[in-house]
Parts: structure tokens; sequence; C-alpha cells
């Protein structure tokens, strides 16, 4: 993910990211936390949004990965297993392994709701989110070879 001539890369395989300089075409930084396993990153304006699956937590920085905040995902489920998330109107789309559901938590990390997904394919489950301006909700399911689209409705207030 880009931010000017700076190129964010997440290395999931051994839980570090690290601020590429494009122009350079040398690493100026890595952040990496000792019993952390970063498994998404998202860039929203010039925060870096990082989920850290076994903690089950959202880390914000900087673009020098000063932490900004840390969002706990408070949720009763043992076995919640973080993916990927999405930043939505200041609020959290997570998907989750255990159950292969989509979850959402307010900017607080509170859990509101979730969506749960049958397939016809055994063991996929949504790996990635994107939403676009026109409030499409896209997801990837692993082992599905395809990515599916969902609007996402708005509630009369």
């Amino acid at each position: 993910m880009f931010i000017n001539d700076t190129l964010f890369v997440a290395d999931y395989k051994n839980g570090s990211i690290f601020k590429f300089d494009y122009k350079k075409k040398k690493i100026t930084k890595k952040y990496s936390k000792e019993l952390s396993q970063f498994h998404d990153m998202k860039i929203f304006g010039n925060k870096i949004y990082i989920l850290d699956r076994p903690n089950k937590h959202i880390i914000v920085t900087d673009t020098d990965f000063h932490v900004l905040e840390k969002i706990y995902l408070k949720i009763n489920l043992k076995d919640f297993d973080p993916l990927s998330l999405y930043l939505f109107k200041n609020n959290f789309f997570v998907t989750d392994y255990s159950d292969s559901s989509l979850k959402l938590f307010l900017h607080s990390g509170e859990f509101v709701s979730k969506i749960k997904f049958k397939t016809k394919i055994e063991d996929a489950f949504p790996t990635n989110i994107f939403i676009d301006e026109e409030n499409r909700l896209y997801l990837c399911f692993q082992r599905f070879d395809r990515v599916i689209r969902y609007n996402i409705l708005k509630r009369n207030e």
C-alpha cells in the first residue's frame, strides 16, 4: 500500500511490516512486536491499521509506526480468529476464520453483529474485505476462486 513515494508491505509469515522508500529502493523502517503476528494492514488517510491476529486487537500507527491507539476487539468467543479488517464509517469489519463469518465492531472495539456465510465449498472462508465508494462490500473467499459482492443497506433514520 502506498502513501506518496512510500510503500508499506506486510510480511504475514514473520509478522512484520516494512516501510519501503520507492525512490531510493530500500527499506527504511521495520515494525514488529514480540508475541504478535500482524496478519492484515490497511491504510486510511495517513494512519496504518494493523490487525494483530493472536492478540485480537488493532494497532493504529502513523506512517513512522508510532503507536497512536490500540483497539481491543471485545467479543466473548474463545475461538475468535481475526484474519482481515476494513475500516468503514469509523467501524471495523473483521473476518473470522473460526466460523467463516464477518463481524462488525465499533471503533471502541465493542462487538456489534456478525454475518455468517455458507458456501458449497468445504473450508471456504472470507479472507479479505473491500468496500467501494458506493457502499458495495467485496469479500474474497479462500478456496472459492472468486470475489462476491454485497450491497450494504442503510437504515432509515
